[in-house]
C-alpha cells in the first residue's frame, strides 16, 4: 500500500504525477499526502479575485499575511490575473460569438471582462474592494522566495446606466507602474482618477526573478486605450524597470502588448538596457507580442543565448521574418522553442536545418487553399520538417487558416509519442452537424466518400500513440471557398460538430466509445479556446461517489507507475 511507504519514497512518486490539479485532489485524500505535497501545491498560485471569485481569492491574501510562515515559503510562482472584485467574465460572450459575420472577428474574440455599476454599492463587493487594499500588499511582500511573475494588466468597459458616456474603469490595478515612472520615459498620459486607481501604495522588490510576463489585453482593442490617451508602452515599460532594475538573475521575459494592428508601437530595447544593461545577453527564453516588427532582424544579435524565441507580429508586414531566420542561422542559434503566428518559407527553411525542437506553435499560412504551393508546403511540413523533431517535440500546435493538407497530419503527428500538449484544426467531414452548418458544403468537402469522424480520429491517435499527452486544443479551419456560407457561420458549424462528437464520447451508453471516455478523464480538452467539461451520467455519478480513498490512492499510483514505465522504455 503506497501510504505504508516511506514520506522520501511517496514524495518521488507524487513527482511523477505531473499536473497541479491531480497533486492537488491526492493533498486533500489525507493528512500525510497533505504535508507532503503541501510544497508542491503551493509552488505556483493565482491571485484571481473578481466579483464571482471573491471568496478564494481573497482567502489566498488572508492566507499569506496571517498564515505567511505556513505557504509563503513554499510559493516560487504568483500569476496575478485579476485583481478586480467590481468585474467578471462577460456572460455575453457565447451571444457575441454567434453575432459575428467575418471569420477573422471570430478567431479573434476573446472573453471580455464587464462590470455592473450597482455593485458600486454592493456591500459585498465594496467589503471585498476594501480587504484588497489591506492585505494586498503585505501579502505580496511575504513572498521572499518568488521567481515567477506572470501579470496580466487589462481594461474592463463597463456603462453607467443613468444615459452618461461610458467610463472606462480599471480592470486590474497596475497604477503603481506610474509611480515608479522614469522622469525620460517617451511616454507622457494622464491617467483619470476613475481610470486608475492602486490597492496597493508600492510594488515590492522580487530580486530573485528568473521570470517576468507582462501582457495587457483590453476588451475588444486598444482604441480603448486610446481614446484615453493610455498606450499599452505607457503600462509596460514602467512596471517592466521596476522589475528589471531589482533582478540580476532574468533569464524569461515575455512583452504582450494586446495590439494585432498594422502598426504596432517599437520594442523597449533601450529601456531595457538602460534598466538592466547585461539582462539580454542572459535571456534564454524571449516573447514579444504586438511590437513593431523592426526589431526582429536585431534579436539574435541582441539576444545572443536565445533558446526559445515567441513572436507574434499580427497584421503587420512580414518583410523582417527572412532577415530574422537568416540572421538566426548566421549566429548559429537553433531554437529548442519556436512560437509564430506566421508561417513563411524562410520559417520553415530554418526550422529544416537541424532537429531538437521541443515547442512548436505556428499560426497559418494564411492563404487561401488554392493558391499555389499551399498543399505543397504542408506535404513538405509532413513529410520532411516534423519527422526532424519527433523524438524531442513535447508541445506542438498547427494552427493553419484555411482547410487543405494542413488539416491534419495524422500520420506524422502519431510519431510525436512524447507530446504533452497538442493543438489542431480540423474541418467538417462526418462530425454531428449543427443547425447553423450549410450541409452543401459538407458535402462539398465530403465528396461522396466515406470519412470516419475526425475527432473520433484524432482521440483513437491519442490512445494509441500519445500517452503522455495533457491538454488538447481543437478549433475550426475557414472554408476555403470565397462564398458566404464559408465565413464566421461556418466555423461556428464546425465547432458546435466538435462538441457535438465529444459529448457522444461522453454518453456511456456508446459502448464502442468507452476508450475514448477514458482519454477524457486525463486530457484538458478545449474548443475554441473554451474548456470542454465531461458530462456523467447519474449511474457514473454513483460510481464516483462510492470511490474510497484506496481507489484514489490506488489509481494515481498505477497511473505513476505506467508513466514511469513508459519513460523507461522511451515512449515519453
Amino acid at each position: 500500500m503506497m501510504l505504508s511507504l516511506s514520506n522520501v519514497l511517496i514524495e518521488k512518486i507524487c513527482n511523477e504525477v505531473d499536473r497541479l490539479e491531480d497533486k492537488k485532489n491526492l493533498r486533500r485524500t489525507c493528512c500525510q499526502l497533505g504535508r507532503i505535497l503541501r510544497p508542491h501545491v503551493l509552488s505556483a498560485v493565482s491571485l484571481n479575485v473578481h466579483k464571482h471569485n471573491l471568496k478564494s481569492g481573497l482567502d489566498l491574501l488572508h492566507a499569506l499575511v496571517h498564515q505567511k510562515e505556513v505557504y509563503s515559503p513554499h510559493i516560487r510562482t504568483l500569476y496575478i490575473d485579476s485583481l478586480s472584485p467590481s468585474f467578471f467574465p462577460d456572460p455575453e460572450f457565447a451571444r457575441k460569438q454567434y453575432l459575428a459575420r467575418h471569420t477573422r472577428e471570430l478567431f479573434e474574440m476573446a472573453r471580455g471582462w464587464v462590470s455592473d455599476p450597482s455593485d458600486d454599492r454592493n456591500p459585498e463587493v465594496v467589503k471585498a474592494h476594501t480587504a484588497l487594499k489591506t492585505l494586498l500588499d503585505p501579502a505580496l511582500r511575504s513572498l521572499h522566495n518568488l521567481e515567477t511573475v506572470h501579470l496580466l494588466a487589462g481594461i474592463g468597459i463597463g456603462r453607467i446606466r443613468n444615459g452618461r458616456s461610458r467610463r472606462l474603469r480599471n480592470h486590474y490595478p497596475v497604477s503603481t507602474a506610474s509611480r515608479s515612472s522614469r522622469s525620460h520615459s517617451p511616454h507622457n498620459v494622464s491617467r483619470p482618477t476613475d481610470v486608475w486607481h492602486s490597492p496597493f501604495t508600492q510594488l515590492p522588490d522580487f530580486s530573485n526573478l528568473h521570470v517576468l510576463s507582462i501582457s495587457v489585453l483590453p476588451e475588444g482593442n486598444t482604441k480603448a486605450l486610446e481614446s484615453l490617451q493610455i498606450s499599452a508602452p505607457a503600462i509596460i515599460i514602467p512596471l517592466m524597470s521596476h522589475f528589471l532594475s531589482q533582478t540580476t538573475s532574468l533569464s524569461r521575459l515575455h512583452l504582450d502588448t494586446g495590439s494585432s494592428s498594422s502598426s504596432c508601437p517599437p520594442f523597449p530595447l533601450d529601456d531595457i538596457r538602460l534598466t538592466n544593461s547585461t539582462l539580454p545577453s542572459s535571456i534564454i527564453h524571449l516573447s514579444i507580442s504586438g511590437w513593431s516588427v523592426d526589431i526582429l532582424p536585431d534579436i539574435p544579435v541582441q539576444f545572443p543565448n536565445l533558446s526559445s524565441l515567441s513572436v507574434r507580429i499580427g497584421r503587420q508586414s512580414e518583410h523582417g521574418l527572412r532577415s530574422l531566420f537568416d540572421s538566426l542561422t548566421s549566429n548559429d542559434i537553433r531554437l529548442r522553442s519556436l512560437i509564430f503566428d506566421k508561417v513563411t518559407d524562410a520559417m520553415l527553411d530554418y526550422i529544416s536545418s537541424y532537429s531538437g525542437l521541443e515547442t512548436l506553435l505556428f499560426t497559418g499560412p494564411n492563404w487561401y487553399s488554392d493558391r499555389p504551393g499551399y498543399d505543397e508546403t504542408a506535404d513538405r511540413f509532413y513529410g520532411e520538417i516534423l519527422p526532424l523533431h519527433q523524438d524531442s517535440l513535447v508541445n506542438l500546435e498547427i494552427l493553419p487558416a484555411f482547410e487543405g493538407n494542413w488539416r491534419f497530419g495524422l500520420e506524422a503527428i502519431r510519431k510525436c509519442t512524447k507530446l504533452r500538449c497538442l493543438g489542431v484544426r480540423m474541418r467538417s467531414v462526418r462530425m454531428y452537424v449543427g443547425s447553423e452548418l450549410d450541409l452543401r458544403l459538407l458535402e462539398q468537402a465530403v465528396n461522396g466518400e466515406p470519412t470516419p469522424n475526425l475527432v473520433y480520429m484524432l482521440l483513437d491517435m491519442i490512445n494509441t500513440n500519445l500517452p503522455g499527452l495533457q491538454t488538447l486544443h481543437i478549433d475550426s479551419a475557414h472554408f476555403s471557398d470565397s462564398s458566404p456560407g464559408s465565413g464566421a457561420g461556418y466555423c461556428r458549424g464546425v465547432r458546435n460538430e466538435i462538441c457535438k462528437s465529444l459529448e457522444a464520447v461522453c454518453d456511456s451508453s456508446i459502448d464502442e466509445n468507452a476508450h475514448r471516455r477514458e482519454i477524457l478523464r486525463w486530457v484538458k480538452i478545449y474548443v475554441a479556446g473554451e474548456k470542454f467539461e465531461m458530462t456523467s451520467t447519474p449511474d457514473d455519478a454513483i460510481k464516483d461517489q462510492g470511490r474510497g480513498l484506496m481507489n484514489i490512492i490506488e489509481s494515481s499510483l498505477k497511473a505513476v507507475t505506467a508513466r514511469m514505465s513508459l519513460r523507461s522504455t522511451g515512449r515519453i
